[in-house]
């Protein structure tokens, strides 16, 4: 099968283990996370895949595709490589960023078309491997670690000299992963707070330049 140019793959095989239910259906009141993120891949437009698991039922976007993980439970790297198996470059996105944007998501989409080796988005606590670019330059390399047993996709980057990239603060304010009960309810009080125009203070209230 010949490979698509570029595609946003966003990563949905994890278990939500710590969360108590699955993260990619949490729904703030703007529609379950997974759906928002695929439909703003295809706003940009993109071609959207969603790794890791089967299509649900009623799924909505019907030109969204659905890649099972050609080795299951193999964490980001095992669905970096099933990405990399359908697209020459890869957006990759976790599917646990309530709080992201179209505009971030367009942002990043630029900056690949600059980086012809894949980027990962750097800030002041380290790197963002579930908000970057991967193309077939590392896809051997992922292969490679995969059979060896290895999930790390900060092993992967470093070994492929994959460049970092610094982002703007207001898309690091966007990229709040969601991990635990009390994380979503943070996140849900702070867009309370925003849709109520309460002034707040944190990295997630940046706002972008106009």
């Amino acid at each position: 099968m010949s490979l698509i140019p570029l595609a946003l793959a966003i990563m949905a095989g994890g278990h939500s283990t710590r969360m108590g239910q699955d993260k990619a259906f949490l729904n703030d009141g703007r529609g379950p996370i997974l759906e928002r993120l695929a439909h703003m891949g295809l706003n940009l437009p993109l071609p959207v895949v969603i790794i890791g698991r089967v299509q649900p039922v009623a799924w909505p976007l019907p030109t969204v595709q659905f890649l099972n993980d050609a080795q299951p439970n193999q964490g980001p790297l095992g669905g970096l490589v099933t990405a990399l198996a359908y697209a020459e470059t890869v957006i990759c996105l976790a599917c646990d960023y309530p709080g992201l944007e179209i505009d971030a998501l367009s942002w990043l989409r630029d900056q690949s078309h600059h980086h012809a080796h894949g980027l990962v988005i750097s800030h002041a606590a380290g790197i963002e491997p579930l908000f970057a670019v991967y193309t077939q330059s590392c896809r051997s390399e992922a292969q490679r670690r995969l059979l060896a047993g290895e999930r790390a996709l900060h092993r992967l980057i470093a070994a492929s000299d994959i460049p970092h990239v610094a982002a703007p603060a207001w898309v690091i304010g966007q990229l709040q992963n969601i991990n635990t009960p009390a994380e979503w309810e943070q996140f849900q009080q702070r867009q309370n707070q925003k849709s109520a125009n309460v002034p707040i203070n944190g990295p997630a209230d940046v706002v972008k330049p106009q």
